[in-house]
């Protein structure tokens, strides 16, 4: 049972660094005024506030950041006007 526990966290903690890169990838992406085209969502869907509202209850960071990734899973890339060659490339081998 502890090996299972072990891979069930290991997997989590990859989930959590690609919602992460992610996260900071969009972030960039609304920073440097980068329109993507998005089938779901908008850009106003990618938080840059590191805390939360005034007058809001206090949550902790992970709570945060859940709720943050929460709504960016939402937010869809559309992928049509990409041509078809790079629509099945390999990962380049520079990025994690």
């Amino acid at each position: 049972m502890t090996h299972l526990q072990k891979e069930v966290t290991a997997i989590e903690t990859k989930l959590e660094q690609k919602r992460s890169d992610r996260h900071n990838l969009l972030q960039a992406c609304k920073m440097q005024d980068i329109k993507l085209p998005l089938s779901k969502g908008t850009m106003d869907d990618i938080s840059q506030e590191e805390g939360g509202a005034a007058g809001e209850e206090p949550v902790s960071s992970s709570q945060r950041t859940s709720s943050l990734y929460a709504r960016e899973a939402l937010i869809e890339i559309d992928y049509s006007d990409l041509p078809e060659e790079l629509k099945h490339a390999a990962p380049h081998p520079l990025l994690p």
